[in-house]
């Protein structure tokens, strides 16, 4: 598996799962899950650190984990910005650019720092699990 994959494959598995998850909310009438997007994110980075160590025999090298990282940051920004337009497309205020880049900014850095970390244990997760070697 290359990194292509993988960033291909977390843009359609984040998508898709944020779009079952909130669809299966909507149908059961729940209206508000805690941090419900974070922990899309760490299992979708779970699932597919797992998916790379085991099709490759191995964890991200340093060099591939920083590029992992910083992927997932770009890539999850992106659908982030989707996700806040999509919000202001649905109300009823005028959009605002200012409001449009805090609530941006403050989501991203949390899900930045998330992914950071999550990137991180999920190796140390698959070494316990007998899945990669140290």
């Amino acid at each position: 598996m290359k990194l292509r994959s993988v960033f291909i494959s977390f843009l359609i598995y984040y998508i898709l799962t944020t779009f079952i998850v909130s669809s299966a909310l909507v149908y059961f009438d729940i209206s508000k899950v805690a941090a419900l997007d974070v922990i899309i994110l760490f299992g979708v980075i779970r699932f597919i650190g797992g998916t790379f160590a085991k099709r490759n025999g191995r964890y991200y090298s340093d060099i591939e984990q920083t590029k992992v990282i910083w992927g997932f940051i770009v890539i999850n920004t992106l659908i982030q910005s989707l996700f806040v337009l999509s919000a202001f497309s649905s109300s009823d205020k005028a959009f605002s650019l200012s409001i449009f880049l805090i609530a941006l900014s403050i989501t991203s850095t949390l899900h930045s720092i998330g992914i950071y970390f999550f990137v991180k244990t999920t190796k140390k997760n698959l070494i316990k699990r007998g899945i990669i070697a140290r």
